[in-house]
């Protein structure tokens, strides 16, 4: 009997999509004007070899991770190289530098908005509330969003990954949700409320009321 392995349901595209979501962050909306003070011109030079080194590190964590295929990344790399001192300093720096970062995110997101709502960058109590207002929204999925059960969490068209499908039939089956021709998914498209329809009855069932007149 052969041992389990994990199954590779995650293609290159959605890969590479996690992986650019990951990475792009506030950075790439605040240096450019901050280079362009500083440079001007040249600094469109700066962000080509700045795209170069990422490029190359990039392919050092590739190297890095077909090389070393487990769980940890930077932690279990330096780990591995440099001992369990060396790995702990890492982990720690990773940790720090990802929480740190919401700081340069809320900083970004107030200074773009501050262009059509300039109050948020007079007033700094209505900045520090905007600023971080947006990243709770995360935090309070988490706390009450816990309450959905998974197998009602699907798709606008009613889908759900292949892999669930077996598992999620029996539960569909108890709640009596009816499962699509083809079996991928449920109906809830079929239950869609059609909103053209609905704005083209209200509109014959209004026409002969009496329009408003002002004063």
């Amino acid at each position: 009997m052969r041992p389990p392995k994990l199954k590779r349901s995650m293609g290159l595209w959605m890969a590479t999509a996690l992986v650019v979501g990951n990475m792009i962050g506030s950075g790439v909306f605040l240096l450019p004007a901050s280079l362009a003070d500083t440079a001007g011109p040249i600094s469109m030079l700066g962000w080509v070899f700045t795209g170069a080194g990422a490029i190359l590190l990039a392919l050092v964590f590739a190297n890095l991770g077909r090389a070393l295929p487990r769980t940890g990344g930077p932690y279990a790399y330096a780990r591995r190289a440099f001992g369990d001192f060396v790995g702990f300093q890492t982990a720690w720096g990773y940790w720090i530098a990802a929480w740190a970062g919401n700081a340069a995110i809320a900083v970004a997101f107030v200074g773009y908005l501050a262009v059509f709502w300039p109050q948020v960058g007079t007033e700094n109590l209505l900045g520090a509330l905007v600023g971080i207002g947006p990243r709770q929204v995360g935090t309070i999925l988490r706390f009450y969003g816990s309450n959905v059960t998974w197998w009602r969490v699907c798709s606008s068209s009613g889908d759900l990954p292949a892999p669930l499908m077996d598992e999620v039939r029996e539960r569909w089956a108890a709640e009596g949700i009816l499962l699509k021709p083809n079996g991928r998914g449920c109906r809830i498209a079929e239950y869609r409320a059609d909103l053209a329809a609905l704005s083209s009855d209200y509109e014959r069932a209004t026409a002969d009321l009496p329009g408003e007149t002002g004063a």
